[in-house]
């Protein structure tokens, strides 16, 4: 069972954006399993670590398509990307000192987070990019 099923409404037609979504929807739903599974905290803790490194990266590809298109909301994406970095670096570190943990409300945040963001946010410059025939 999936945190997070892939539906087409998410899709971006950006071969390589589209990409990257998917895989940070297959790592909350890796967190998702691990959680339920009451895998190891070690082993909870480096997938989401692995979560903030691969999200930074995406978000610069993400910003860098959006500053060729010369994407009016341009700023109002990247205030939001790093919000979004700045709340997942406190989890970390609450995490990694022992006052939070890897739970439910966390998961449900980076769901809620990933998805409005696609629907909503992301949707606005795909609208710019130019359709690839299929």
């Amino acid at each position: 069972m999936a945190l997070i099923d892939w539906d087409e409404k998410y899709d971006i037609p950006h071969p390589l954006i589209n990409e990257q979504h998917l895989h940070l929807v297959s790592l909350i739903n890796r967190l998702f399993e691990q959680m339920r599974a009451q895998q190891g905290k070690g082993e909870l803790e480096a997938l989401f670590s692995e979560l903030v490194v691969y999200a930074r990266t995406h978000f610069q590809q993400e910003e860098a398509v959006m500053k060729g298109l010369e994407f009016p909301g341009l700023a109002v994406h990247i205030k939001e990307h790093r919000e979004f970095i700045a709340k997942v670096l406190d989890w970390r570190k609450r995490i990694e000192e022992k006052t939070a943990s890897i739970d439910i409300e966390v998961l449900q945040f980076l769901k809620k987070w990933l998805t409005g963001h696609i629907l909503d946010l992301d949707q606005q410059y795909a609208a710019l990019l130019p359709k690839v025939p299929g």
